[in-house]
């Protein structure tokens, strides 16, 4: 049995290298015992069903448990409150609402970042690429803290 983390990414297909590199990096770095569904191309009309639908096929299988959504939104060119949106939908959502969401994002403003933990994010991870690790190593490293997970 492994703990699930389900990522939602509104990247296009050619630009979910990081949502695939950071999958394999919580694989790495809890030796299997962490994986992640990962729902790509998503847009923020659809983004709720598609998450409801995929706990959903986690939970009935039985074989997995779900340990909470990971929210990465670059829609937020388009609307700067894509992700603020998006949290909030999933907090009030029945099903899915009691699952911990932690956003990453690549965002210095400490306002918008604000809002995020205030509409119910865990935590909102920042992409950090000076480390000297792997950017996918380290940021499913934060990722994972920012869940509870001891490393």
């Amino acid at each position: 049995m492994a703990m699930v983390f389900v990522i939602v990414d509104d990247a296009e297909d050619g630009e979910t290298n990081l949502a695939r590199n950071l999958k394999l990096g919580i694989e790495e770095l809890t030796n299997g015992a962490y994986t992640a569904e990962l729902i790509l191309e998503v847009d923020l009309a659809t983004a709720v069903t598609h998450v409801v639908r995929r706990v959903n096929s986690i939970v009935k299988k039985g074989e997995d448990t779900v340990q909470g959504i990971l929210v990465d939104l670059v829609q937020q060119k388009i609307n700067t409150k894509a992700g603020a949106t998006l949290l909030e939908a999933i907090k009030r959502h029945p099903r899915i609402g009691h699952l911990d969401v932690v956003v990453y994002t690549s965002t210095n403003v400490e306002a918008e970042r604000a809002k995020l933990r205030a509409a119910g994010a865990k935590a909102v991870v920042k992409r950090d690429l000076r480390s000297g690790m792997p950017p996918h190593i380290q940021l499913a490293r934060d990722i994972l803290k920012a869940f509870g997970v001891k490393l």
